[in-house]
């Protein structure tokens, strides 16, 4: 959908693969979420001329 209808910005799209309630529990994929975040923010610094 993303490549669809924003071509343009397709290529900076960043897919995350977190398992839905019915593969794990919440104990074993918020964690992974946490880490998904963390390492966006990082990402997203690194593009910030201001930091």
């Amino acid at each position: 959908m993303v490549e669809r209808r924003f071509p343009a910005v397709a290529d900076r799209v960043l897919y995350w693969q977190v398992d839905d309630l019915d593969v794990a529990e919440p104990c074993d994929a918020l964690p992974h979420v946490q880490q998904l975040v963390t390492n966006l923010i990082g990402v997203l610094r690194m593009d910030d001329p201001q930091s």
